[in-house]
């Protein structure tokens, strides 16, 4: 690939939501970076005083691709790298390389399909992969009626996250849990959404069903003082959410309402607290 010109953001966005291509033969790519000073230890400013100073660095770069390969079809591709630092010890660094892959595909404007895989090399962990596929359509197209359009959906992926600086090495309240391990997750969703009365009217209705591993949860022992976190080894969430909104204004207003019923349990555990033993929320 070689850089043929450079767009403006608006020109960018406006691209990337029609799937239009810049011209024949090229595709739209965007990279970005950034940094996030903050700082933490102890120093003494002019009078003598002792203060609290923080320093934490966290710089990234992210780069995508999107090739518009045929009529609805997009295939992107792209990479992040993060690095966590504390200048003042040497030790508190991580590093977090990530690829990833997506295609979306649209099947004569009714159907669409969505698969992707991400993999993650961690510092001091694991290469995590986590595959995610989602996939929807309309078993009644938009038209004109009382009833307007009927669309289905649904969606099963996997995905990790990290301990947190603070989480691993310690912060102003807690201590270091150097043994934390990456929280894990799978998650899966199954629904239908209606539209009525030429599409003024909107309803939704969405199960779905959680489970997770390793969660890293924050705890106090009343003996010693000291807060920390932990993994508890496993939890599930499942429930419905429901959604109704007049989405088309009536009179210049619009309103939407939701509703969602989450049932939670803790699966297994290596704690001791009651908290966290099997079956309780």
């Amino acid at each position: 690939p070689r850089l043929v010109r450079l767009v403006d953001a608006a020109e960018f966005a406006a691209l990337s939501a029609s799937g239009a291509t810049p011209a024949a033969g090229q595709f739209l790519a965007s990279g970005q970076s950034f940094d996030f000073p903050f700082a933490a230890a102890q120093c003494v400013d002019g009078d003598g005083e002792l203060r609290t100073c923080n320093t934490f660095r966290r710089p990234a770069l992210r780069y995508q691709g999107d090739l518009m390969w045929a009529t609805g079809q997009r295939f992107s591709a792209g990479y992040e790298w993060e690095r966590e630092t504390n200048p003042f010890i040497e030790a508190h660094r991580l590093d977090n390389n990530s690829v990833f892959l997506q295609q979306q595909s649209a099947f004569g404007d009714h159907w669409f399909v969505t698969a992707g895989l991400r993999i993650d090399s961690r510092e001091s962990y694991d290469t995590f992969i986590s595959p995610k596929v989602s996939a929807g359509g309309y078993l009644l197209p938009s038209r004109r009626g009382s009833v307007s359009s009927l669309k289905v959906f649904g969606s099963i992926g996997r995905g990790i996250k990290a301990p947190s600086f603070d989480e691993r090495f310690g912060g102003e309240f807690t201590v270091a849990s150097p043994g934390l391990e990456v929280e894990r997750a799978r998650t899966a969703d199954i629904g239908a959404e209606a539209t009525f009365h030429d599409e003024r009217i909107r309803t939704t209705l969405t199960w779905f069903d959680n489970s997770y591993r390793d969660q890293v949860t924050f705890v106090f022992d009343p003996v010693s003082g000291t807060a920390s976190y932990i993994n508890i080894d496993g939890s599930a969430a499942h429930g419905w959410e429901v959604e109704a909104a007049l989405q088309r204004p009536t009179r210049g207003f619009t309103m939407s309402g939701s509703y969602s019923y989450v049932d939670t349990r803790v699966e297994t555990t290596i704690s001791t607290s009651r908290q966290f033993q099997p079956g309780q929320p």
